[in-house]
């Protein structure tokens, strides 16, 4: 019990850690993903993770917002119209 106490820790201190160093580079994606995109800036998502308990993970928005509803669905090609200009840049 204890070994997956101390995992959850690390792994949580080490997420913070990355986080706060990446944070210069989110900020300047943020701005430009306002200004090329269709205003928003996350896009959340539906997963399964351990033992079958669903989480969101949230996710830089790359795609139009309505794009699984649009051209080849949920899956996408080499040169997809769905993906936005800086989102190309991203992937």
């Amino acid at each position: 019990m204890y070994k997956y106490f101390f995992k959850r820790i690390i792994d949580v201190i080490l997420s913070l850690i990355a986080i706060l160093i990446l944070s210069p580079l989110f900020i300047p994606v943020m701005i430009i993903l306002l200004m090329t995109g269709e205003n928003y800036i996350f896009y959340s998502q539906k997963r399964i993770g351990y033992k079958n308990k669903t989480f969101f993970i949230l996710k830089f928005a790359t795609m139009v917002k309505n794009s699984p509803n649009i051209g080849t669905g949920l899956h996408t090609k080499k040169s997809d119209p769905r993906i936005l200009p800086f989102g190309r840049f991203l992937r």
